[in-house]
């Protein structure tokens, strides 16, 4: 082990007997120094508290770790997960009071849609959390009132739209009803799409000035969306990834039940892959009467309408004629 600069392969594994945490830790910080690439720890017995050391921050050459404990594992600063395949894992606690920026990125295959897991996470000095996983994971937030920005992409390749799947986003996104600047992907929105009354459980967010929904297919979002922004008193900056022919879900529906942020504080709208198309601009002319204070209206055009110069004329046309002075389109 002394004699070679690299290792490879390193493993470690007790059971059924006390674990030496001390001499575990020292193995893994001699693993950092000689750039383990493949770490195995298995450690078997339940009465035992094992705490990684400091230097595994430090694991840049790290590929792949695999940890089979039967114990709670504690981590002592900040943290990020990258596609790491959980299996007969019920339960994982993250209680951090340093922790400043959690990532947490599980593909669809890391957890199985039919395997009940608990992610809890009590981090009170959190700052940022950005998240990509299936939305099966029941994620308990403790403390996350300090988190000011986050990313939450729930869904995976063929997610589960049903009621536990609803749920679960209810309880994440609850849990962070404090952020001032929030992202989310449509495949999220759609986990409500076939049970949006569970939307009513969705706490409020106040101090939220700054939503974007990102992808290249926003069908099935736009009812979720409109509800959404209606928990969103403060909000000034609204991005969407484009706009569907539903957006507005019946206009006298719509104005009956206009979001408040849309005749107090949104002040600027950015609209991704933009056709040009009818609906879209009577969705812009919508926009344009009912916000108030909106000043700056950003669209981002498709490629087939770049494409098409006589239609890219006659949209610019349309859009001179529909904005107010007071409104940059």
């Amino acid at each position: 082990m002394n004699k070679s600069n690299c290792i490879e392969r390193l493993t470690v594994q007790i059971y059924r007997a006390t674990v030496d945490t001390d001499r575990v830790s020292s193995r893994i910080a001699s693993a950092v120094k000689h750039k383990v690439q493949n770490l195995n720890l298995t450690l078997g017995h339940e009465n035992n508290k094992f705490m990684l050391p400091h230097s595994f921050s430090a694991f840049e050459s790290l590929n792949e770790l695999c940890l089979g404990l039967m114990f709670t594992l504690h981590i002592p600063s900040e943290l990020e997960w990258y596609n790491c395949y959980w299996e007969n894992i019920k339960q994982i606690s993250v209680a951090i009071s340093t922790l400043r920026k959690l990532r947490i990125k599980f593909e669809h295959f890391s957890v199985r849609y039919d395997h009940d897991m608990k992610l809890q996470i009590d981090a009170v000095n959190l700052l940022s959390l950005s998240c990509r996983c299936n939305p099966t994971i029941e994620f308990i937030p403790v403390n996350l009132t300090s988190v000011v920005d986050a990313s939450i992409d729930l869904g995976g390749l063929f997610p589960p739209y049903d009621l536990y799947a609803a749920q679960c986003v209810v309880e994440l996104l609850s849990g962070l009803s404090n952020v001032k600047s929030l992202k989310l992907s449509a495949a999220t929105l759609q986990c409500f799409y076939p049970r949006k009354d569970t939307l009513n459980l969705l706490s409020t967010f106040y101090n939220l000035t700054h939503l974007g929904v990102f992808s290249s297919h926003p069908e099935n979002t736009s009812e979720v969306l409109m509800d959404i922004l209606r928990k969103t008193p403060k909000l000034e900056v609204l991005e969407i990834p484009g706009v569907v022919h539903n957006y507005l879900g019946g206009e006298d529906l719509m104005l009956n039940s206009v979001p408040c942020c849309f005749k107090s504080s949104l002040n600027r709208l950015c609209i991704f892959n933009f056709y040009g198309d009818e609906y879209e601009i009577k969705f812009l002319t919508f926009m344009l009467k009912n916000c108030q204070y909106l000043g700056d209206i950003k669209i981002h055009s498709s490629r087939h309408l770049t494409a098409d110069a006589e239609k890219l004329d006659d949209v610019r046309n349309q859009l001179e004629d529909l904005g107010p002075e007071s409104c940059v389109i």
